[in-house]
């Protein structure tokens, strides 16, 4: 299995740190290291554009050697780099959203013409309209308006920040699906998160990212 790990930013501006707290030294020196002999013991690190706009908002000026920013590109040189698209997060959000919404409301008996008529006045609503729903939806239509409630539920039931919404798929669909955050929100959302076995911790000595 490929070793890789996702790194919130909150712990990647400690990378600065002076001086270096030694279990962030073990996990710099881990990412650096690269065998070209036996690949399975190198890191991964996943990654977003939205991510590394982050690393390089807090941390691009520094010079330091163990900046993230500078880390990253020598990870993407040696083919390091696990990059999740806009189009993955996107497609994630919508099949595991969505299954973990329909999942809750299995056995549910309300009609097709309660949903729909359900459906319709989120429309008319969405459109600040005061009417009485009677008008007809093309199926399309009903696909993003379901799309659009499943997406709203799950975010009320979300505690980290709103930036912090879409690095859960990434976390999600990595290999191992470690995660270092201080975001205390953000780890008990990847940890509550049905169907996935996150491992997922605030200091680096409490996850096993070199086995």
């Amino acid at each position: 299995m490929r070793k890789d790990i996702f790194i919130d930013n909150c712990i990647a501006i400690n990378f600065l740190a002076n001086p270096l707290d030694p279990e962030y030294k073990k996990l710099i020196e881990w990412l650096k290291m690269y065998d070209s002999e036996n690949k399975d013991k190198n890191a991964y690190l996943m990654v977003s554009d939205n991510l590394i706009k982050e690393y390089t908002a807090t941390a691009g000026s520094s010079a330091s050697k163990n900046n993230i920013c500078n880390i990253i590109p020598e990870m993407q040189k040696k083919g390091r780099l696990v990059r999740i698209k806009k189009e993955q997060i996107k497609e994630f959000n919508r099949v595991y959203f969505t299954k973990g919404i329909e999942k809750r409301h299995k056995g549910n008996e309300t009609s097709n013409k309660q949903i729909r008529e359900f459906e319709c006045k989120h429309l008319t609503e969405a459109a600040n309209k005061k009417l009485t729903c009677k008008v007809k939806i093309r199926k399309k239509q009903i696909r993003e308006i379901k799309h659009e409630y499943v997406r709203e539920g799950i975010e009320r039931r979300l505690e980290c920040n709103e930036e912090d919404w879409d690095h859960i798929p990434m976390v999600l669909l990595s290999e191992r699906k470690y995660a270092l955050s201080l975001d205390e929100n953000f780890i008990k959302d990847l940890h509550k998160f049905s169907g996935f076995v996150v491992v997922a911790a605030k200091k680096p000595q409490d996850i096993p990212y070199d086995k």
